[in-house]
């Protein structure tokens, strides 16, 4: 039998929204006629699953462009949904990514958690009468201190399949709500043997990223250490078996619909909080404990939570279900901070006041009606803005300074991977994106971050994330100076 079961992924996913499919023509029936009026695609949906998936960079599901059959579930519900393909997460460390997309409004740094007074995902829908469950994996969200668990009528720590499709077939007559946050592509990667693919083939990496390691390794006097180069091809390979393990998770959940018989009826929302850095660039500070860096395996980042490189903040958004159009990709930039109106519109509840995003549905119906979307970002160390035209800033907060970080600019159309920085060359592009990031961030929210450090089970939620080191929280790595 082969590590992986690729047959069954490639029959879930072609029986849940294959073109041969009830749903997806229904979807089709749904989506003609778009040039003459909206009317058949405003249906209200019953049921509505919101997938916040950690740790899920956009660059490594196959509708994304990667060259790996890691997605095929996703992917065909892209195909027959609407795939946003420059979306941006508000951080690139769980607690203020999720709190901001939660929340539908900018931070001005890190937030601790969501005020339960203010107006939120699960509150309005809880307002609207929805049945509300959460089944979240990731400790620091199900922590009820940090106030995500608010609204919910059934919010677990962690749940199988079986228990989200049960929930959801208890509540089949009802308008439900159920919020998913699963932690796959979280490290360790891929941990579990049965787990097990794509460890131990031959990795993909670009040749253009093995040329990166060897020009950081060169330029920093670092040993030539083969067995670095063996962790980063396993790390590759094992995220993409995380990858490829929550896909094949979610196809068997989408199966559960089809069972229920109201997959017609379920609005899906696939998102993630942040993406994950897999050796990508230059970590900002050395390590806690470590000298000097003897290996380019101390010098370059794994894990996330300290930059804003797009390896850590494009993250996919797909929406698929009623009131959503097939086939439609949108490729300018939009932001989690969309998905707040976006789901209201999509389900017609009444806008609160406060938020910052826009809904996405008017781009669903034409994806050139907006040419001034933008991507915001914000860590302790620095704040970074994406422009319609494809240009980056990174600019450092005065925390940030003092690590000696500097401005870069990136051209992402040119450049990606955000290795040539060209600030030097266009002051007048920097000058404008860093007026737009300083009005966001003296509008965004502030929150009591000392809270944080202060909760005994934030801490114990740290160390069972694996972060002892620091990845995910800034405060725990020092400045190489100290």
């Amino acid at each position: 039998m082969p590590k992986f079961p690729f047959l069954v992924l490639s029959f879930l996913f072609l029986a849940a929204c294959g073109s041969d499919s009830s749903e997806s023509q229904t979807l089709e029936r749904q989506g003609a006629g778009l040039g003459e009026g909206t009317e058949g695609l405003l249906q209200r949906p019953t049921h509505v699953l919101f997938f916040l998936i950690d740790t899920l960079r956009a660059d490594h599901l196959s509708s994304y462009g990667y060259d790996r059959p890691v997605s095929p579930t996703v992917d065909a519900v892209a195909k027959n949904g609407a795939r946003f393909a420059n979306a941006t997460s508000q951080s690139s460390w769980t607690i203020p990514s999720t709190a901001s997309l939660f929340l539908g409004r900018y931070l001005s740094g890190e937030i601790a958690g969501v005020p339960e007074e203010a107006p939120s995902i699960p509150r309005e829908f809880k307002r609207a009468g929805y049945a509300m469950a959460g089944f979240v994996a990731n400790p620091l969200v199900s922590n009820p201190e940090n106030g995500f668990a608010t609204w919910f009528d059934k919010f677990e720590s962690n749940a199988e399949v079986a228990q989200i499709a049960n929930w959801i077939s208890n509540h089949r007559n009802e308008e439900t709500f159920t919020y998913v946050h699963w932690v796959d592509p979280h490290a360790p990667y891929a941990p579990k043997r049965q787990w097990h693919h794509f460890v131990g083939m031959d990795p993909n990496i670009p040749e253009s990223e093995r040329a990166y390691h060897e020009q950081v390794r060169l330029e920093s006097g670092l040993i030539d250490d083969e067995l670095v180069i063996k962790k980063f091809e396993r790390d590759w390979n094992g995220y993409d078996d995380d990858v490829a393990t929550f896909d094949r998770r979610f196809g068997l959940l989408i199966a559960e619909l089809r069972k229920m018989g109201i997959f017609e009826e379920t609005l899906i929302v696939i998102t993630a909080d942040h993406g994950e850095a897999l050796w990508d660039h230059k970590e900002y500070a050395v390590r806690k404990g470590m000298e000097s860096p003897k290996t380019i395996s101390d010098v370059l980042m794994i894990g996330h939570g300290n930059q804003l490189y797009q390896e850590l903040v494009h993250t996919p958004m797909i929406f698929h279900g009623p009131g959503v159009p097939i086939g439609v990709v949108v490729e300018g930039p939009v932001q989690n901070v969309d998905v707040f109106p976006t789901l209201l519109e999509l389900c017609d509840l009444a806008l609160p006041e406060g938020l910052v995003g826009r809904s996405l549905v008017p781009q669903m119906m034409d994806p050139d009606s907006v040419t001034d979307g933008f991507g915001f970002s914000v860590t302790r160390y620095v704040s970074s803005l994406q422009t319609a035209d494809g240009f980056k800033l990174i600019v450092p907060t005065p925390a940030g300074a003092e690590l000696g970080l500097e401005i870069e600019l990136y051209n992402l159309k040119l450049d990606p991977v955000e290795r040539d920085n060209i600030a030097a060359l266009h002051p007048a592009i920097v000058a404008n994106s860093l007026v737009k990031i300083e009005e966001i961030l003296a509008t965004g929210m502030k929150g009591d971050w000392s809270k944080f450090h202060a909760s005994e089970a934030n801490q114990a939620a740290m160390e069972a994330l694996g972060y002892v080191e620091g990845n995910e929280v800034p405060s725990q790595v020092e400045e190489a100076k100290d």
